[in-house]
């Protein structure tokens, strides 16, 4: 029996947060697409979406990851705001358009994952 190894550097949390995406732009603006995250780990992210218009493998996106605030303050949630490049697309579910995006960030962010795991954040983490 084949046993794949592992070649990810980096830990992977299964964590679902609301994630806002915009591949490029249209006449000069930035147009959103919103997905929801299914794992995070620093040097990326996964996340599954039905706006992939012209997402295709190398498009470099800019993202906005919200995580809600479970430190017992009310208000917005906290947002991560990164670059990064599509590195795997991956279809979901056959004709319904749900596609998987893997996305490896073009800058590692400055945060624990053991915070992100149990979502208490530094509030100097916000790129």
């Amino acid at each position: 029996m084949n046993q794949v190894s592992e070649k990810r550097a980096d830990r992977r949390l299964s964590l679902n947060f609301d994630v806002e995406f915009s591949p490029g732009l249209l006449n000069g603006v930035a147009v959103p697409c919103a997905g929801i995250t299914r794992n995070v780990s620093a040097g990326g992210v996964f996340f599954e979406t039905c706006s992939v218009g012209c997402v295709e493998t190398g498009t470099e996106l800019l993202l906005k990851i919200s995580v809600p605030r479970h430190d017992g303050e009310q208000g917005e949630p906290l947002v991560l705001k990164c670059t990064g490049t599509v590195c795997r697309l991956e279809p979901l579910d056959e004709g319904r358009g749900r596609m998987g995006l893997a996305v490896q960030f073009s800058k590692r962010p400055n945060v624990e994952l053991d915070s992100l795991s149990k979502q208490q954040w530094d509030p100097g983490w916000e790129a």
